[in-house]
């Protein structure tokens, strides 16, 4: 992907929980909050490209949290796997539910 632009930003913007999701729906959250998906690490679940489209997000960083802010422009990394016991029921996804 070629992604063009000035820099950061001077404002910011909060970081919102991708655990959970799928990448796809990730990179639109990113985007809606002007940032976007930086490293994408994967576990050992992922053997194929359509596993890292249908794979999920088990750890992001930053983490989220409702102080948690970022200049506009900034990349958020995730972690993917297929292995749905590695995510967690945390606050991260409390926050995604409540800033939809």
């Amino acid at each position: 992907d070629l992604v063009l632009g000035k820099g950061l930003s001077d404002e910011s913007s909060y970081v919102q929980g991708r655990v959970g999701l799928k990448m796809e729906e990730a990179r639109i959250r990113a985007a809606d909050r002007f940032l976007r998906i930086g490293g994408i690490l994967d576990d050992n679940t992922i053997t194929n490209e359509e596993d890292k489209i249908n794979a999920w997000i088990y750890q992001q960083r930053p983490e989220a949290s409702r102080d948690a802010m970022l200049p506009m422009g900034s990349s958020i990394d995730i972690w993917i796997t297929m292995d749905s016991t590695k995510i967690q029921e945390s606050d991260t996804l409390t926050m995604n539910a409540d800033e939809e």
